[in-house]
């Protein structure tokens, strides 16, 4: 199996087992998702990765994630955290197709546009 066919079974398996929709990604809205794959790139002694960690799991205002989870990436084999990695990717593309689609969001920062999708949805 090819790498692009691990990273769409993790997705499917992100969709099916764990019940995650493109909704429920879409209450990320400030570039966790990719932080978390930022977190998941990192090397276990890479003092950034626990600045990532804090703000996705144990952030003062409430946790962006659960600690459950953060256990079970922390198991998760270098390869199966590239792996999640680039599912995680998949999401927020698919998050910021499903944004288009809603229409403008006050919340999102200022900076979010979807200017360039719109002109390359390839």
């Amino acid at each position: 199996m090819d790498g692009i066919d691990l990273i769409a079974r993790e997705r499917r398996e992100q969709k099916k087992k764990h019940n995650i929709t493109t909704k429920s990604d879409s209450r990320y809205k400030h570039n966790e998702l990719l932080m978390l794959v930022e977190y998941l790139l990192k090397e276990d002694n890479d003092s950034e990765k626990y600045n990532l960690e804090d703000y996705l799991f144990i952030n003062e205002s409430g946790p962006m994630m659960s600690l459950h989870f953060l256990e079970k990436l922390k198991d998760k084999s270098r390869f199966n955290k590239l792996i999640i990695a680039g599912a995680l990717i998949a999401a927020e593309l698919d998050v910021m197709k499903y944004r288009l689609v809603q229409g403008p969001d006050e919340s999102l920062p200022k900076w979010w546009n979807m200017k360039d999708f719109k002109e390359n949805p390839k």
